[in-house]
């Protein structure tokens, strides 16, 4: 088959599962990328790709929201640090996976874990003490964050750190205030 009929089939929403594990295998970089990229895209397609030997290929099924958690987790522990970074941003990535990448030696992973509305406290807890003062500084901007995470941030040594958890702590005591009225008026 040409490579640009390969390449259509491995990014088309209506191509069949079983082609699209098949082309998982296609020895074209650029066709196991569109695979990747498929959000129709298999289990036992993305079994296969999370092996690629082409990082592109790992870091576009880390991006791909179909991804699935299992995945996500072989995919959190590759080598190539773009790939872990993406999947510290997959909504999919598991809680096992996040606090794995909480330790990341790379601190854009930390900040992108320390970004996510759903990263659970005791990791947002463990990341406010990070060396790095702009991992500390996704902290300080979560709105999710504990407040007395956010009240030790508003101390930081760093200036914008500082600024950022005091902007959070006031906009969640302004949303408390707002939302105080209507649970009055329902009572």
């Amino acid at each position: 088959m040409i490579t640009s009929n390969k390449l259509q089939l491995a990014s088309n929403l209506n191509t069949s599962p079983g082609m699209l594990v098949n082309l998982a295998s296609d020895a074209d970089d650029d066709v196991r990328y569109e695979v990747a990229w498929n959000i129709k895209i298999p289990p036992q397609a993305m079994e296969i790709l999370a092996k690629d030997r082409s990082s592109d290929v790992r870091e576009a099924l880390a991006w791909n929201p179909a991804t699935v958690a299992n995945i996500l987790d072989i995919l959190a522990n590759d080598t190539n640090h773009l790939v872990r970074y993406a999947a510290a941003d997959n909504a999919n990535t598991s809680t096992r996976a996040l606090s794995s990448l909480a330790h990341d030696e790379h601190y854009g992973i930390r900040v992108a874990v320390a970004s996510r509305d759903d990263t659970p406290e005791n990791i947002l807890n463990g990341l406010a003490s990070d060396k790095n003062e702009n991992v500390r500084g996704a902290v300080a901007r979560n709105a999710t964050a504990p407040t007395e995470v956010l009240e030790k941030l508003a101390f930081d040594k760093f200036w914008f750190v500082r600024n950022a958890a005091r902007s959070t702590l006031r906009n969640a005591d302004q949303k408390a205030d707002t939302e105080t009225p209507e649970l009055a008026m329902s009572k």
